[in-house]
């Protein structure tokens, strides 16, 4: 053994004698902190807009679904509604909440993998692979509300409590969870309830129970996750019908409609390794500079990232048909193992990184699973292809956990270069760029100058900044934004925005016709809504720009 073989196991020694109380007291303080020091970096536009916007029409007096638009579980809606009837209109204290739940979710992956483990070591890869290159990152990052995974990973824990002694409290425990889970995600959580049946009547089968006691167990659980939907239902009993539709029906209907290539992510990766090549070759430097080595790094990981859920599924069916599990490890195997396949027909709805983290992130746990499995058992095994196997599951671990030193240069960047801030009375961000944050001042200068607190202002465009929430505007029609109506051109949508906007007086419409997604035509503004458009050019004036934000006002 040579001496850094020597040192690494000394390391490794080390850390797994730390009392677990300080690790993982020592995780939740990196996963909250980091975030918390730039959480206030950025435009927060887009879904992260939504997300801070959205509430406010329920202090308003308005309801999801009803009133407002909204595709998500209503969980997503009012919880940061809550925060703001706690606290008052601010964007800062719903962020800082956000964070320190989105910082216990790292911590409860901890937990999890360490039980299902017995090991420190593993226990903090997996929470940084959960953490730093799952759906925590790749939706919205830690600012955003991710509750759903919250409570599905306290679901994970009832379970195993459940696989350690097997009462059928346990059970119904672990459905109530899901059930609050469904409270702020459907169709991502829909796999992990699925993913819970399917181990709880396989482990049931395993240990040779009677069949019918499999169906009571199952009942158990399944009574959990109603109980919870029941009281849902009658504490939202004015919505429910909308609600259903809409989550249920024409959330994916959304979805679809926004369909991209699968592996376009690394067609973008490619493509800017290619320019910054050929950029460096331009300028006489040498070609292959650091800019391109990153880049490289980058597309590896991101045709890694695609990879990984063909890769694990296919892997972990070769250990199970290999039968190199134990009654209970293969139950805990089957279930990440079945969450991660159901989850991946969503992924192929929206085929980018962050719906395809919905998948990975459940077989994150199978990656750690394995790899424990095969460096404490097989280390003798010369099997070349059980030697490919592990060295890919190593791979594959190792290039997810380059994305905490990617985040680290993330934070920093936005520590160093985030300076010029945006500021209201409810609420405070730091951008990039000093003209873009000037521009926003003063976006939210003349709305405060030229409307009042019961006053309507519409906000178009798609990647402003919380314009509603950091003024506490309201919003005079259906849409926070116009994502939908561009991404599904209706002119009836179009019809009620207009009826909306005459009917609410509203004064004031801060726009950009040019803006649109993915650089397709029928995804532009000025593409799929003339009819909006059209009235906003008659009823309205534009009476300032400031940079890429038009303030239009009734003629």
């Amino acid at each position: 053994m040579n001496h850094d073989s020597q040192s690494s196991n000394r390391i490794i020694r080390y850390i797994e004698n730390i009392n677990p109380g300080i690790a993982a007291a020592a995780v939740f303080f990196l996963f909250f902190i980091l975030p918390f020091l730039t959480m206030r970096s950025g435009t927060m536009e887009g879904d992260m807009a939504e997300y801070l916007n959205n509430p406010l029409r329920v202090i308003h007096g308005d309801l999801p679904y009803r009133d407002f638009w909204l595709l998500f579980s209503p969980g997503e809606v009012l919880f940061p509604a809550m925060i703001y009837a706690l606290f008052g209109v601010n964007i800062n204290i719903v962020l800082v909440f956000s964070i320190f739940f989105s910082s216990i979710c790292g911590l409860l992956t901890f937990k999890v993998g360490r039980q299902l483990t017995g090991s420190i070591v593993y226990a903090i890869i997996l929470s940084f692979m959960v953490y730093y290159d799952g759906s925590i990152r790749y939706y919205c990052g830690p600012a955003y509300d991710h509750l759903d995974f919250l409570f599905l990973l306290i679901a994970i824990l009832f379970y195993l409590k459940y696989l350690g002694s097997p009462k059928v409290l346990y059970l119904f425990l672990t459905g109530v969870s899901v059930g609050m889970a469904f409270f702020f995600r459907l169709y991502e959580v829909g796999p992990a309830a699925v993913a819970f049946s399917i181990s709880i009547y396989f482990n049931s089968r395993d240990n040779k129970k009677p069949l019918a006691f499999t169906a009571k167990e199952i009942m158990y659980y399944l009574s959990g996750i109603v109980l919870i939907l029941m009281l849902i239902t009658f504490l939202l009993f004015d919505i429910w019908k909308p609600m259903f539709f809409a989550v249920i029906f024409d959330s994916v209907s959304h979805g679809t409609s926004m369909k991209i290539p699968f592996w376009h992510e690394c067609i973008e990766a490619f493509n800017r390794v290619r320019e910054c090549y050929l950029a460096a070759g331009r300028s006489g430097h040498f070609p292959v500079n650091g800019g391109v080595v990153y880049g490289i790094l980058v597309l590896v990981k991101d045709i890694l990232a695609y990879l990984t859920p063909f890769a694990v599924i296919i892997i972990a069916f070769w250990y199970v048909f290999k039968k190199k599990f134990i009654k209970r490890e293969l139950t805990v195997l089957l279930f990440f193992l079945a969450w991660g396949i159901f989850s991946l027909p969503k992924a192929f709805g929206r085929s980018d990184l962050m719906h395809l983290a919905t998948a990975t992130t459940p077989l994150f746990f199978v990656v750690v699973l394995l790899i424990r499995k095969s460096l404490r058992q097989d280390k003798s095994l010369k099997n070349p292809v059980y030697k490919f196997i592990s060295a890919t599951l190593i791979t594959l671990c190792c290039f997810s956990l380059l994305s905490f030193p990617a985040q680290l240069k993330n934070y920093y960047d936005f520590y160093k270069n985030y300076r010029y801030q945006v500021r209201s009375d409810s609420g405070r961000l730091y951008f990039n760029n000093a003209e873009d944050a000037d521009n926003a001042n003063k976006v939210i200068s003349y709305i405060n100058a030229n409307t009042g607190s019961n006053d309507y202002i519409f906000v178009t465009y798609w990647y402003a900044p919380p314009f509603y929430a950091l003024t506490q505007r309201k919003n005079p029609t259906y849409f926070d934004s116009l994502i939908d109506v561009v991404a599904r051109p209706s002119e009836s949508k179009q019809n009620s925005i207009c009826d909306d906007l005459t009917r609410k007086h509203t004064k004031l419409i801060i726009h950009n016709r040019k803006w649109g997604f993915d650089d397709k035509a029928e995804l532009q503004f000025s593409y799929a809504c003339p009819v909006l458009q059209k009235f906003i050019d008659t009823n309205y004036k534009m009476v300032e720009q400031f940079g890429k934000y038009e303030i239009y006002a009734p003629r």
